[in-house]
Order: structure tokens, then sequence, then C-alpha cells
């Protein structure tokens, strides 16, 4: 019960954002969507879960890997949806 996943730590989560999207991985949750900031969801080749957290700090930048604004933007974007 409750949700599988597994999470990895990396040193930027942006720049690692970027690399999976350049690598064609779908998110569930980029770094700046939804409430929780500099943290993103993305699924790997089975469709599992992994979560990418940062190895120090939780920090955000202005812009994630997909356009969404850390501040005003349009938050959570259900993405196993589409």
């Amino acid at each position: 019960p409750g949700p599988h996943y597994l999470g990895i730590t990396v040193p930027d989560v942006y720049e690692a954002c970027e690399r999976f999207k350049s690598l064609g991985c779908e998110f569930k949750k980029t770094p700046n969507s939804g409430g929780m900031k500099g943290l993103a969801f993305v699924k790997d080749p089975d469709g599992y879960l992994i979560e990418v957290l940062p190895q120090g700090p939780m920090i955000t930048k202005a812009v994630d890997c997909d356009g969404v604004a850390a501040e005003g933007g349009e938050g959570y974007k259900d993405n196993s949806r589409a």
C-alpha cells in the first residue's frame, strides 16, 4: 500500500532534469511544478517513478526544464494522464 518508487540524489536537480528531458524521459513532476519546489519525479523505461532529490539543501531556480516558473507558474501538471 502507498506509493512505490526509488529516490536518487544529484548535485543539481535542475541540471539533472535538463539531461533527463534531453534523453526523452517522461516527468510526473518537474522541479517547479506543484507545491514542493526543487525536487522532481521522472519515469524509468518500465514506468516506475524515480524521485530526484538534491544532495545538499533544497534550492529553486527561476525556471525549470519544462519552462515552469518557480513563482507564479501553472503549478502541478499530471503528465501521467496525458
